[in-house]
C-alpha cells in the first residue's frame, strides 16, 4: 500500500457494523481511488402516514374578527398527504460529488421544488502533495445545504426521508434548516471538528443589508469503537448570529411536521404542529451537546440544548432549553426495534420573565421489511404548561397513535 492509499484509509471515518437504520452520523469520506469516470445516481423516497390523534385545551375564548382563536379544530383518524422526495448524486471527479435534493410532494408545498444542492469535496482538485495530505482528513461542503449543527439532525425525518428516524416526528425544538454557505469537517482518527459559515437564512437575499449578518457554526466531537460491542460518541456544537434578517434555525423545515392538525384552529394554518418556535429571528446563540452509546443491540442518544435570542421587535434576549433522551433496542437480526423517547422544552417562548414548558413521551416500534422498506408506529403524548389563558396552548394536550410506512432507494 502506497502513502496516498494509507492516508485515504486512515482518513476514512469509522462506521461500526450496525443493524438496519442504526445511526451513522457524518458520511464516510469518499475514496478518490475508486473513481473511474462520471457516475450519476438517482434516488427517491416515499412515505404515507396514518394518525389517530386527539387534542384538548383549557383556553378561554379569544374572539378576533368573529373567530375564536383558541377554539381547537375538530380532528379525527385518517391518512395524511403522501410525501415524496428525490435526489441526484453525481461523482464528477476523484473525491468530488454533487448532490441535489428535491421535494416531489410535501405537506407545506404540495408541488415539486428543489430543496437544495451542494458540492462535496473530499480530495484535492489539483495535484499538490501538501493539499492532498490536507484533504485526506478534510471534507469541504459548499452550497445550499443543512448545516451540521448538533447530532439530532442525523436522526430526524426530512419529509419522505424517514428511515433514519426511529420515531415518527422530530424534536419539539427542531434545529432543521437549509442555508447557503460552506463548512469544513476535519477527522483525525476518533476526533471530529467542524467549522462553517452561512448566510443565516434558508434562502438567498440581497435586501436590507443593514439587518443581515453571517451565521457561524462549530462542532467538536469524539467517536470511537472500544470493542466490537461498544461504540461511544460525544459531540458539542454551536450556532451563532448577532444580526440576522430572519433566522430559521428552528423553523427551517419547510415540509412540515408529521402531526397534522393538533393544537390548531379550524383554519389549520400551522404546518409545524407539535413543535415550538422561540422566534429568535434577529439574534440567536444556540448550543447542543449530544452523547451517543451503542452497546450490542442497544442505542442510547441524548440532547442537551440551550438557545438564546430575540426577534426584531425585542430589545432583550430570551432563553429556551431542551432535554431529550431516547433508547432503541434492535432485535430480529437488526430488522426490528422498539424505542422510547422523552423530550422536554422549557423557557421564555413568549416574553422575558415568562416561562412555558412542553413535554413529550413516545413509545415506538418498527420493522424493516428489507433495507428499503420500513413500517413504524408510535404512541405519543404531549402536554403544554404555563401558557396564558387566552393562548390556544393553555392547558393543551394531545395523544394517540401514528403509523407510517416508507420506501426509499
Amino acid at each position: 500500500m502506497n502513502k496516498k492509499m494509507m492516508i485515504a484509509a486512515l482518513a476514512t471515518i469509522f462506521v461500526a457494523a450496525a443493524p438496519l437504520g442504526a445511526q451513522q452520523f457524518e458520511q464516510p469520506k469518499l475514496n478518490p481511488f475508486a473513481f473511474n469516470g462520471l457516475k450519476v445516481r438517482f434516488g427517491a423516497s416515499f412515505a404515507e402516514t396514518f394518525q389517530d390523534l386527539h387534542d384538548y385545551n383549557t383556553a378561554t375564548p379569544n374572539v378576533e374578527g368573529g373567530v375564536d382563536q383558541t377554539l381547537l379544530g375538530d380532528i379525527g383518524a385518517g391518512f395524511d398527504l403522501a410525501m415524496a422526495n428525490a435526489h441526484v448524486v453525481a461523482d464528477v471527479a476523484p473525491g468530488t460529488r454533487v448532490v441535489v435534493n428535491a421535494y416531489l410532494a410535501s405537506r407545506h408545498h404540495n408541488d415539486t421544488w428543489i430543496k437544495g444542492g451542494y458540492l462535496l469535496l473530499d480530495a484535492s482538485p489539483i495535484h499538490n502533495d501538501l493539499l492532498e495530505e490536507v484533504m485526506s482528513v478534510v471534507t469541504l461542503k459548499v452550497g445550499h445545504y443543512e448545516p451540521n449543527y448538533g447530532d439530532a439532525h442525523f436522526r430526524e425525518s426530512d419529509n419522505a426521508d424517514v428511515t433514519n428516524n426511529p420515531f415518527i416526528e422530530n424534536l419539539i425544538l427542531d434545529a432543521h434548516t437549509m442555508e447557503i454557505g460552506g463548512e469544513a469537517d476535519v477527522r483525525l482518527g476518533s476526533l471530529l471538528g467542524v467549522a462553517g459559515v452561512t448566510t443565516g437564512e434558508n434562502k438567498g437575499d440581497v435586501t436590507t443589508p443593514e439587518n443581515r449578518g453571517y451565521s457561524f457554526l462549530s462542532k467538536l466531537g469524539f467517536d470511537h469503537r472500544f470493542s466490537p460491542d461498544l461504540r461511544v460518541r460525544l459531540t458539542g456544537s454551536t450556532y451563532q448570529n448577532r444580526k440576522d434578517a430572519g433566522s430559521t434555525l428552528y423553523t427551517g423545515d419547510r415540509a412540515g411536521s408529521a402531526f397534522w392538525g393538533v393544537m390548531d384552529t379550524k383554519a389549520g394554518t400551522d404546518f409545524r404542529n407539535g413543535r415550538m418556535d422561540p422566534n429568535f429571528t434577529r439574534v440567536i446563540r444556540a448550543y447542543q451537546l449530544n452523547p451517543f452509546v451503542r452497546y450490542r443491540d442497544l442505542d442510547l442518544f441524548g440532547v442537551v440544548e440551550q438557545a438564546h435570542g430575540r426577534s426584531a421587535t425585542e430589545t432583550r434576549t430570551r432563553t429556551v432549553t431542551q432535554y431529550d433522551a431516547d433508547a432503541i433496542y434492535h432485535f430480529g437480526g437488526g430488522r426490528a426495534y422498539v424505542a422510547g423517547r422523552y423530550d422536554t422544552v422549557h423557557g421564555q417562548f413568549l416574553t422575558v420573565g415568562s416561562s412555558q414548558r412542553v413535554n413529550r413521551g413516545v413509545l415506538a416500534i418498527g420493522w424493516y421489511m428489507d433495507p428499503h422498506v420500513l413500517v413504524k408506529g408510535e404512541y405519543v403524548k404531549q402536554t403544554y404548561h404555563g401558557f396564558q389563558a387566552d393562548n390556544i396552548l393553555n392547558g393543551g394536550k394531545f395523544d394517540g397513535i401514528v403509523i407510517q410506512g416508507s420506501v426509499a432507494f
